[in-house]
């Protein structure tokens, strides 16, 4: 929608313990440990290392399926708007991507911190 700002910190998400994964019609939701969620209505892929991104549902899913219960190792993001999600023991990182200008991407939701709306 209008990217993340600048001075977005996303490093809270780092050690939470994935324990959902929601699948609607139009969005994914994750949710993790401590109350914190992301809420996906956009295009998400899977990267694995050294290799082409997947862009299938199926596929990211089937990594999302795989990866409950294991900690986000690590998160980067970009001011354009692209989110990547690293867990712990896994070989690929998912990628949320904000694909869309006039339309919400995806919100997060850090515990007690307000939301954020891509």
């Amino acid at each position: 929608m209008y990217g993340l700002p600048a001075a977005t910190d996303l490093s809270a998400l780092n050690g939470l313990i994935l324990l959902q994964v929601c699948v609607g019609q139009n969005e994914v939701i994750l949710r993790f440990d401590d109350t914190s969620w992301i809420r996906v209505e956009s295009a998400m892929r899977l990267v694995p290392n050294g290799a082409t991104p997947i862009q299938e549902q199926d596929g990211v899913l089937r990594e999302l399926f795989a990866a409950l219960g294991a900690p986000i190792e690590a998160v980067q993001w970009t001011v354009e708007g692209t989110v990547r999600i690293r867990f712990q023991g896994r070989d690929a990182h998912v990628e949320i991507v904000d694909d869309d200008p006039h339309y919400e991407s995806f919100m997060i939701q850090l515990k007690d911190q307000p939301a954020i709306v891509v």
